[in-house]
């Protein structure tokens, strides 16, 4: 019995190790894709998880420039628009854009922007964000 309890704990402590490597959860906006629109529907958040050890906002922009898995979502940033730098000035987390970012223009900008701010505000002490070319 106290060998069957004993496999059973080191089981339990390795489960809670692997568990731990996954990172924290993290929810990123994306924009619903124009097919899946249902009545006001136009961002929906998608989970993501931040490897442990990583910068919050490092891994919150690498998921932003990566291309969801969920066919109902698109990422809102265009191809040649990705995140490409940031830095934090007091609490304004100023992002530098590819140039497809300054060819947003509408609903899309609007979006995208939206995007960027549900994502990254409130990440390492960010209350706003700029964006730049």
């Amino acid at each position: 019995m106290r060998k069957s309890a004993a496999l059973l704990l080191a089981l339990l402590l390795a489960l809670c190790a692997g568990c731990s490597a996954w990172g924290e959860p993290w929810d990123i906006c994306r924009v619903v894709a124009p097919h899946y629109r249902e009545g006001a529907e136009l961002v929906r958040f998608e989970t993501v998880n931040v490897p442990e050890g990583a910068g919050l906002i490092d891994a919150l922009i690498e998921a932003l420039n990566s291309p969801t898995e969920d066919p109902e979502l698109q990422n809102p940033l265009p191809e040649d628009g990705k995140i490409l730098d940031w830095r934090l000035s007091g609490t304004v987390l100023e992002l530098s854009a590819g140039e497809g970012y300054a060819l947003l223009a509408g609903l899309d900008k609007t979006l995208c922007d939206c995007c960027l701010a549900l994502t990254l505000c409130g990440a390492e002490g960010g209350e706003a964000i700029s964006v730049s070319v």
